[in-house]
Parts: structure tokens; C-alpha cells; sequence
């Protein structure tokens, strides 16, 4: 649903607006989502979590068949509605759909079984946008919200079945607060917290250079495409080959680059991409136009590929030595105020595109300064990010029960380190942690003779 959609609502937009609008669209997003997450706030905590999400698929699929009779309608409007709307529906049943899981799962099997279910969003990306181009290809650009609404239509019959199936397993509701509940306190956590400063200002940044690049490649398809159907069929193609370029990356790159070079490494991938795409893009422009396409390819394909895999990994480790109840609350403040702060600033920073002042191409400069500002940060965020690992271990305010990705080489070699600490809690600490990470094996026998008779008994 969300692929399928997402092409509509990226060629539509570009037919009738043209991709220098995209700024106005992207700070329009910004402005109303806040509003429409507090009412929504409101009423999730009235209705039951199944009812929740199978009556807002129900309600989505309505408004995308309203939308299928608009699209026939010459109103510029239009594509600025569904624009809007898709933007700000696809984070709402996402959530929903994560609350029904944690609902549905106890915290065992959710361990076991969250990862295979999350493969299903890149299957669902590789296919959603041959779903959008076969449909476009047969009855035109129009008839895919209806294709859209169908699929919702199934999403909710199979949430019905789901909670048949798990009656007798959901749990408590003190899961069921929202990002919105949770995001509360969030700002006062992050003031007094130097490492999660530094993880909010490497999301800011990450989130404002991918929203120059969104409107670079926007900008790039529009210069080699003529009609909406057209545009519909590339953009369902370059959505499915996203998602492959998505799996191999976190198949092929993520667990091998946390594994050998750490995470420091592994935050300046993305940065460093982002970077050459945009020379190279500068390249194309001025040198090689029959190369255009292909620049802004790899530069989106880069950009998105990496960022919800290697990227996307590599960030979540940073919340690792955050305690538990406090890393809840500063996600959540990230996730709902910093990342849409940061796509209305972006959003303000390419105005000058819209009104014709630089090019989309032009805007790379923009791009140019803030990822050497980001890499700057990400060194800042390293070495905050050891030290925390450090005095959390000292302090043994690691959560044991939160699972901490011990393929990045960084933390491992800061947890084996606190094994061989004088201090005999902070070793059993450490013993603990790679017990609840399954990593026994990791556990030194040179232990078996530590002067104190816990350690030698837990080792």
C-alpha cells in the first residue's frame, strides 16, 4: 500500500506542480502533521488496538476511493491533497500496526519472530511498485489508489484474522501509549544528555540532506519523463529496485561493516555517499546532461538504500547505553518533533529552488556543507558513544534485557574490555550482558580464576 501510494503521490505531484514545488509541499507536511498527531492522540487511547487499526484501513481505503474519482478531475489541488494525506497516513498505520504486534506478542516472541515480520516491508516495497506500474500500464495512474483501497481492504481482514489467532495473548496496555505520550519529557532528557545530543543532531542532519536529494531526483525524472503514466511507471520501478538495493545492503553490508570496522565507520557511509552522488550529480549537469538520470539514480538509490539499512542500524546502537526508560521517551521526542523539525528547516532551506533563485542541481551545495558539518558530528557522536558504553558499564545501567547488537566491533571490544575490570560487579555485569545476548562463547576462561568466587561460579 504505502510503495503503491508513494508512486501515485510522487508523480501526481510532479505532473501537475512540477518538482521546484516540492519545498511548499514538503513544509506544508511538516506543518500540519503535529496538529493531526495530537488529535489522533486522542482518540487511540479510546479505541482497542485491532478495532484501531482495522477501522483506520477501513478509513483510509474510503479516502483513497475518493481520491481515484479526483484523479480524473483537472484540480491542481489535488495532487497537493494526496500528497499531504499519504505523507501522514503511511507514519500512522505503521504505528498502529507495531502496537498491534507489541500487543500481540509477548516480549520472547516478539524477539523471535519482529525481524522476519519486518522482512515483509521490503517485500512489500520490491512489490508495491510493480503493483503501481502494472496498474498504471493497464488503466492508467489514476486506477491505483483504487488498487491501493483493495489492498487495505486485505490488511484489515487479515488484522481481524490475527486477533482470532492471538486471543488470550495480548498484553497489558501499558505498551499502548503513543509516540506522541511517550515523546513527553523527551526535550528535558535531551538537554541534560551529551550523547543523545549528538544522536538527534546526526538525525537532523541525515534527514535534511536526504530531503535535498528526494528533491534532486524528483527534479531528474521530470527533466526524462512527458506523461503521468510514464512518471507512475518509473517511479514504480525505481521504488522496487529501492528495496532490493535496501535488502542487499542490510544482507550484505550492515553486519559486515559493524562486524570489521565499528561504528564509527559505518556512520560515515552514508555521509560520504551522499556526498560523491552529489559530485557526481554537479558532473552530469555540467558536463555529461546524457548522464543526468543515472547520476541522480545512484545518488537517490544510495541515499535510500543505506539509510534504512547500514544507517538506520548503525543509529539504533547509539541509543544502546541510553537506560531504558529514558532511551523510550528521547526516541520518541526524536522520532515526532526532531526528524519533522528537520524536514520543515530543510524545507525552508530549499525555497530558493521554488522561486527560482538556484537550481535543484544547485542545491547541492546546500547538501555539500551540511554533510561536512554531519561528518564533523558523527565524530563528536563516536566518542560520545564510547564513553557513555564506558561509564554505563562502570555504572552496570546497560539494560540486560534489551538486546544490544554485538556484531559492531566498537561495543564488543568495550564489553570483552569490561570483563577483565577490577571490579567484580562490573565484570558480573558484563557476564550478564552477554548471557541476555546470547553470546556465551565470548566469555574469557581465564575468568575461572578472578579473585572473587561469583565471577569464577558465573563464568
Amino acid at each position: 500500500f504505502q510503495i503503491a501510494t508513494k508512486t501515485v503521490r510522487q508523480s501526481t505531484f510532479i505532473d501537475s506542480l512540477g518538482a521546484a514545488r516540492l519545498p511548499l509541499v514538503y513544509l506544508l507536511v511538516a506543518l500540519i502533521s503535529y496538529p493531526i498527531l495530537r488529535l489522533y492522540n486522542r482518540i487511540v487511547d479510546r479505541v482497542r488496538v485491532d478495532q484501531l487499526l482495522s477501522f483506520s484501513c477501513l478509513v483510509v481505503a474510503g479516502i483513497l476511493v475518493v481520491f481515484w474519482w479526483l484523479m480524473d478531475k483537472p484540480w491542481t489541488w489535488v495532487a497537493v491533497a494526496f500528497y499531504v494525506f499519504t505523507s501522514i497516513v503511511y507514519g500512522l498505520l505503521a504505528s498502529q500496526f507495531w502496537l498491534f504486534a507489541n500487543h500481540l506478542f509477548d516480549p520472547r516472541q516478539a524477539k523471535r519472530l519482529f525481524g522476519f515480520i519486518g522482512a515483509g516491508a521490503l517485500l512489500g516495497g520490491i512489490l508495491g511498485g510493480q503493483i503501481a506500474r502494472l496498474a498504471s500500464k493497464a488503466f492508467g495512474t489514476g486506477m491505483v489508489p483504487l488498487v491501493a483501497a483493495g489492498l487495505l481492504l486485505l490488511v484489515a481482514g487479515l488484522m481481524y484474522r490475527a486477533r482470532a489467532l492471538g486471543q488470550g495473548i495480548e498484553q497489558d496496555d501499558g505498551g499502548r501509549q503513543s509516540k506522541l505520550d511517550k515523546a513527553k519529557g523527551g526535550f528535558e532528557i535531551l538537554r541534560h544528555s551529551r550523547p543523545l545530543q549528538t544522536i538527534a543532531a546526526v538525525v537532523v542532519l541525515t534527514v535534511m540532506v536526504a530531503q535535498i536529494v528526494d528533491l534532486q531526483f524528483n527534479w531528474a525524472v521530470e527533466q526524462i519523463t512527458t506523461t503521468l503514466d510514464q512518471r507512475t511507471a518509473f517511479y514504480g520501478n525505481f521504488f522496487s529496485a529501492m528495496g532490493i538495493a535496501a535488502f542487499i545492503f542490510q544482507l550484505v553490508l550492515a553486519g559486515r561493516i559493524l562486524r570489521v570496522l565499528g561504528i564509527g565507520f559505518a556512520l560515515r557511509v552514508l555521509p560520504v555517499t551522499m556526498g560523491l552522488g552529489t559530485i557526481a550529480l554537479f558532473v552530469a549537469a555540467g558536463m555529461l546532461p546524457e548522464m543526468l538520470i543515472a547520476a541522480a539514480l545512484i545518488l537517490k538509490v544510495g541515499e535510500s538504500g543505506l539509510r534504512y539499512s547500514l544507517d538506520q542500524s548503525t543509529r539504533e546502537l547509539l541509543f544502546a547505553p541510553v537506560p531504558s526508560g529514558l532511551r523510550v521517551k528521547a526516541k520518541a521526542f526524536i522520532d515526532v518533533f526532531i526528524q519533522r523539525g528537520a524536514k520543515g528547516v530543510a524545507a525552508l532551506l530549499l525555497l530558493p529552488v521554488t522561486f527560482g533563485l538556484i537550481t535543484a542541481v544547485q542545491a547541492g551545495w546546500i547538501s555539500l556543507v551540511l554533510i561536512v558539518i554531519w561528518l564533523g558530528v558523527i565524530v563528536v557522536a563516536s566518542r560520545a558513544y564510547v564513553k557513555a558504553f564506558k561509564d554505563s558499564l562502570i555504572d552496570r545501567t546497560v539494560d540486560n534485557t534489551v538486546p544490544i547488537d554485538l556484531s559492531d566491533v566498537t561495543t564488543l571490544e568495550l564489553l570483552l574490555e569490561a570483563l577483565g575490570s577490577a571490579d567484580s560487579r562490573q565484570v558480573l555485569h558484563s557476564l550478564d550482558l552477554l548471557i541476555a545476548n546470547d553470546r556465551r562463547d565470548l566469555v574469557p576462561p581465564l575468568l575461572l580464576y578472578h579473585d572473587d568466587a561469583e565471577v569464577r561460579r558465573r563464568t
